[in-house]
């Protein structure tokens, strides 16, 4: 076998020459379509995890705002009671007091229709003592018929 340095050297030439060929026709719009790719997946990793970053971020004042809405609807609802409780008090106070303003109300009443009942029992008694005064002055003064009237009186009295 003998080596062709023509041969070697024209194979040569023809390499180089292809090769620029391919580096300037092939390699460089492969090397752009790959970097461009390179790019494109590089962004989007990187849009990935700012999103990424941005959920957590609103997750987290979501939360937040959860707790302190929590918090605050607790607190709402520990002021209604509360409120509850003295409007419940209140309204037990006035139901005391409207009951014991009904009591008095009674109690004078009653007082009233007793002091009218002894009023009349005493317009009774004075009556029936000038009846007896009368039936006495107008029959004898004997002293059984004294007595009868005066019995008589007494029975209607104790009536």
């Amino acid at each position: 076998m003998e080596i062709n340095f023509t041969r070697i050297v024209i194979s040569t030439i023809n390499f180089v020459i292809l090769y620029f060929i391919l580096k300037h026709y092939l390699f460089k719009p492969v090397n752009k379509v790959l970097d461009s790719r390179e790019k494109g997946i590089s962004e989007r990793i990187t849009k990935t995890e700012a999103d990424s970053m941005a959920a957590e971020k609103l997750r987290l004042e979501r939360e937040d705002s959860l707790k302190h809405l929590e918090e605050e609807g607790k607190q709402l609802i520990e002021d209604y009671k509360l409120k509850g409780e003295d409007l419940y008090k209140e309204i037990i106070a006035a139901a005391r007091k409207d009951a014991e303003h009904a009591v008095e109300r009674s109690k004078t009443e009653i007082r009233l229709q007793q002091e009218k009942a002894e009023e009349e029992l005493k317009n009774e008694v004075i009556n029936l003592a000038l009846a007896f005064s009368e039936k006495a002055l107008a029959d004898s003064l004997d002293e059984a018929i004294h007595k009868k009237l005066i019995n008589d009186f007494i029975v209607k009295v104790d009536k």
